[in-house]
């Protein structure tokens, strides 16, 4: 099981950005509860991989309050043979959703997200060949 935990002060349509970069391939089902202080939504969605012969779910839970937005996902499953081996299928399904969040503005606030350090040595490598051509 994979899991990540993300905050933000904005409202995003959670279903049609999961719905993309779940390529909208996996089954879903979709719960919608009022609170005191906002809404919950619960999205679940599931496919089968003939690559690892296994189910792998993805559950998203979007809770909106009233000064901020806090999202966990969490990917299980996907698991095959004696040593539950998942071949990353769990990470895969975070990372693509996690990365368009954080392009969104929301902060990584518990999980791990091998993206960012990705996404970090990018912006330092355009930063420097930026620099080099000012300096021409």
């Amino acid at each position: 099981m994979k899991r990540v935990r993300l905050e933000g002060p904005q409202k995003v349509d959670i279903k049609a950005i999961a719905d993309v970069e779940l390529n909208g391939d996996f089954g879903t089902h979709e719960r919608l509860f009022k609170t005191p202080w906002g809404f919950v939504k619960i999205l679940l969605y599931e496919e089968y991989y003939f690559r690892i012969e296994s189910d792998l779910t993805v559950t998203v839970i979007y809770e909106e309050k009233q000064d901020k937005t806090e999202i966990e996902i969490i990917s299980s499953g996907g698991k095959v043979g004696i040593g539950a081996m998942s071949y990353g299928a769990e990470k895969a399904a975070l990372t693509g959703l996690t990365k368009t969040l954080i392009k969104e503005g929301f902060t990584l606030v518990e999980g791990e997200y091998t993206g960012i350090a990705k996404d970090e040595r990018k912006k330092a490598k355009e930063a420097k060949k930026e620099a080099k051509n000012e300096s021409k």
